[in-house]
């Protein structure tokens, strides 16, 4: 009798666990118990050893083809030269464009500009694709 006690105890909370870690959250939200995967995006800045014009205060970003943020914009730091950006679709998404910019209230005298870098998709969920922002001296 105890040995059937013990295996049914055994049993129910190996039951528990496997629903516990079934019903655990995921990195993205979840959708009738199908967990979306990120499309990731990481935009690498090219630096040189003259870094005099970045000084400035920069955003990195990453937008769709209105030119709609699909993430947060992230401030840069200099000496960072890698940021990575997370966006949850459930379908592939088309264009997406990386920049960055100067903010427009600082006004800095021989900074850099950066061409935008647009990328045609589709871009899966659960993939990650990478942008390469290069400067211009202006």
């Amino acid at each position: 009798m105890k040995t059937i006690k013990l295996i049914t105890a055994l049993s129910l909370a190996l039951f528990f666990a496997g629903l516990t870690s079934v019903f655990a959250q995921t990195d993205g939200p979840i959708t009738s118990g199908i967990a979306k995967l990120p499309i990731s995006y990481v935009v690498n800045i090219e630096h040189n050893a003259d870094l005099t014009g970045y000084g400035c205060t920069y955003y990195v970003s990453i937008a769709d083809e209105n030119g709609r943020m699909v993430a947060p914009a992230q401030l840069f730091h200099l000496g960072t030269w890698t940021y990575t950006f997370r966006e949850f679709s459930e379908f592939p998404v088309k264009v997406r464009i990386a920049r960055m910019e100067q903010d427009p209230r600082a006004a800095c005298p021989g900074t850099y500009k950066f061409d935008p870098v647009t990328l045609p998709g589709p871009f899966m969920p659960g993939r990650q694709y990478t942008f390469k922002l290069a400067p211009v001296k202006q």
